[in-house]
């Protein structure tokens, strides 16, 4: 029991190692085996430099301990990245809508752009654009 409080005690409170623990060792109190690959998940799997978001959000007791615990390896670890997954597709919906017509017409456009400017954009140049 120590030992798991201490393995917790790295990345957690003290009084979230202790409700972490007691909740492992009620649901897995009778396989010994269990209770330490539990412990060794949460560690491994909700810390900060792997998976800030599920930290966070225990840490601001957006999700009970109970259910952290009840969580498999495979949820812990994407929990997270599921959700920066997600903010990377919204993010990136226009360049993946974009049709090769979309993307001629931008190119297209940018180059206009800098021909026109009015502005010499390299100095020793006389020239200022493709006039």
């Amino acid at each position: 029991m120590k030992k798991v409080q201490s393995l917790l005690a790295k990345f957690f409170s003290f009084r979230l190692s202790l409700a972490i623990e007691k909740e492992i060792h009620t649901k897995f109190s009778h396989d010994p085996e269990l209770y330490i690959k539990k412990a060794f998940s949460i560690r491994n799997n909700i810390n900060p430099s792997k998976n800030k978001v599920s930290y966070n959000a225990l840490v601001v007791k957006e999700i009970s301990v109970d259910f952290l615990v009840g969580l498999t390896v495979q949820d812990m670890a994407t929990g997270g990245k599921i959700k920066f997954e997600k903010m990377a597709k919204e993010d990136s919906l226009f360049q993946s809508t974009m049709t090769e017509q979309t993307r001629i017409f931008q190119r297209a456009s940018i180059l206009f752009e800098d021909s026109t400017k009015k502005e010499k954009l390299f100095p020793k140049s006389d020239s200022v654009g493709n006039f």
